[in-house]
């Protein structure tokens, strides 16, 4: 038997990719902040007996054994598999938890077929997974790039004064996963024109982060948190994201930002939110 341990932390999505075409395809660059408190821990062990697929998790491990089956086919290893996984965290709150989770997973299998976990066939693998979980193979800012699913560190950006403060409303697991919003939000009228503005979008937000633009910043995330629910809302499924107690911490978010402070929210597919602020900030 071989075993792998690994670790991973969920990230944020500043700007989001949101929404693939018909054939599963990301259609649009995605740039993220870490959530280092979040994090999943991940052990793997090889077996002998290849009929052995056990997954030990809280949630449902459908999608944990397909990546696992797909993986050890690529790298063609013909063994069984024990994994253990677990949070400290919630699952399926709109936390991440699947960046986190498959990156982890990703990282203990990689080291298992002896691969690096950047090889181009184990990014291929996690982008059509969880595009997020690319993300958080890296540390810090990062880039994700869906053309040849090219990843960069933007230490150009690491400066930026921010500090992450997330509320989960509602621990009840969201009613679709973000796999399925994001083959859903293409059927939404407004579609067409995020992907007609998004470089506009990301390029204001690069430049106010790297000038310390803070309002700057809160100006684009807002826009984007808008875009992301509203799109979600105005799809055929018409998908409500937000509970009541979501708008309750926005509204005093509003309120604080017209009163000066350096602070605004942004969401990923569920209720939870994600309140941005400056180092030491405290919600009023």
């Amino acid at each position: 038997m071989k075993t792998a341990i690994s670790k991973s932390n969920a990230n944020l999505a500043l700007l989001k990719y949101w929404g693939v075409d018909d054939t599963g395809k990301v259609l649009l660059p995605s740039l993220s902040v870490p959530l280092p408190d979040c994090v999943t821990e991940t052990k793997v062990t090889l077996v002998v007996d290849a009929t052995v697929r056990e997954v030990k998790f809280d949630a449902d491990p459908t999608r944990i054994i397909a990546f696992v089956d797909q993986f050890l086919a690529e790298f063609n290893v013909k063994k069984g598999y024990i994994v253990e996984t677990s949070n400290n965290f919630p699952v399926a709150v709109g936390m991440a938890s699947s960046a986190s989770g498959f990156s982890a997973l990703a990282k203990a299998l990689a080291e298992l077929v002896g691969v690096d976990v950047l090889d181009d066939r184990v990014k291929d693998l996690l982008a059509r997974t969880s595009g997020s979980a690319l993300r958080s193979l890296l540390d810090g800012v990062v880039e994700w790039q869906p053309s040849g699913h090219e990843l960069v560190v933007r230490d150009d950006l690491a400066g930026f004064d921010l500090e992450v403060t997330s509320y989960i409303v509602d621990d009840c697991a969201k009613e679709f996963s973000s796999s399925e919003l994001h083959k859903m939000v293409p059927s939404s009228p407004l579609f067409a024109d995020r992907l007609a503005n998004f470089a506009d979008r990301y390029e204001r937000l690069v430049t106010a982060m790297r000038n310390d633009d803070w309002p700057g910043f809160a100006d684009v995330v807002t826009e984007e948190a808008w875009s992301f629910l509203i799109q979600a809302w105005s799809c055929k499924h018409k998908v409500a994201l937000l509970k009541p107690e979501s708008l309750r911490i926005w509204e005093k978010v509003v309120q604080m930002r017209a009163d000066g402070v350096d602070i605004c929210v942004t969401f990923d597919a569920g209720a939870t939110v994600h309140v941005l602020g400056r180092k030491g900030w405290v919600l009023g």
